[in-house]
């Protein structure tokens, strides 16, 4: 058997000081395990079996937990099989099958997957039973090993720029369909887009985190990319109109989107972000 470094110079360490050392870096689990090998009084082959078997049969649930979520967001089923294999089988996470404590290394892994999956149900249901939920799968993954916390910090991420991107689409396309409406009931094309308030608008959705929270149309001053790229529509930026702003957007304060800030006008929408 190949051992990394360190599960070679632990082995030939005595078994309570690697105990204690575990300890005090926080990793409590792994050395509740290596306690347990211990008592079992088990040789260091049975101990790397034990292990590998426990690493086997969590990854595979890790993969299946990861799966469970990402199928919601990956309409392509094969993608959404391939994406999560992808993010627990790779080269960094292979490399910790080198370490005899591989197995709770693979439980750190599968706590923050868990912890991610309640996040995500958090963003879409806002049940703050989840946070809870979050707590404890995240003190498990510390408790196991630090070392795989980032895991849990880009998944995140992932699920809140999905959602961002889904409440951006559907604010565009209401916004399309005034347009589509306006064109039939008065015979213009519209083919300009006003944006107002660009300085003062709110960056981010509520109750999203603010780190992975903004906004594309918040990062495109004009607002034209946006809603050119969930649009089949040819439409050029125009510059603010101070008589329109004062008769329909002056002294307005909106919390969220509303249709009311859209008012078209000839050939131009003239758009406040709130």
């Amino acid at each position: 058997m190949n051992y990394s470094v360190d599960t070679y110079l632990l082995l030939a360490s005595p078994k309570m000081g690697y105990i204690r050392e575990f300890i005090s870096s926080g990793r409590i689990i792994t050395a509740l395990f290596f306690l347990i090998m211990g008592v079992l009084h088990l040789p260091h082959y049975l101990m790397y079996l034990m292990s590998f078997i426990l690493a086997i049969t969590i990854t595979t649930l890790t993969i299946y937990e990861l799966n469970s979520v990402l199928e919601k967001y990956i309409k392509n089923k094969l993608l959404a099989l391939l994406l999560p294999i992808l993010i627990i089988i790779n080269p960094f996470v292979i490399e910790l099958w080198l370490f005899i404590e591989m197995g709770i290394m693979m439980l750190s892994i599968f706590a923050c997957v868990k912890a991610y999956k309640h996040f995500d149900s958090y963003l879409l249901t806002k049940d703050k039973k989840e946070i809870k939920n979050i707590f404890i799968y995240m003190l498990l993954a510390v408790f196991s090993y630090q070392g795989t916390l980032a895991i849990f910090i880009a998944l995140c991420a992932y699920s809140t720029r999905y959602i961002v991107n889904y409440e951006d689409k559907q604010i565009v396309k209401q916004v399309e369909e005034k347009v589509k409406q306006y064109e039939a009931e008065t015979g213009n094309e519209v083919k300009y887009l006003a944006v107002y308030n660009k300085e003062n608008s709110k960056k981010f959705y509520p109750d999203l985190v603010d780190s992975f929270n903004v906004s594309s149309k918040n990062e495109d001053p004009s607002g034209l990319a946006l809603y050119v790229y969930y649009n089949d529509r040819k439409i050029e930026s125009k510059d603010e109109n101070n008589e329109i702003y004062n008769v329909y957007f002056k002294n307005r304060n909106w919390n969220y989107f509303s249709l009311d800030q859209i008012v078209i006008i000839d050939d131009t929408i003239h758009w406040y972000l709130y």
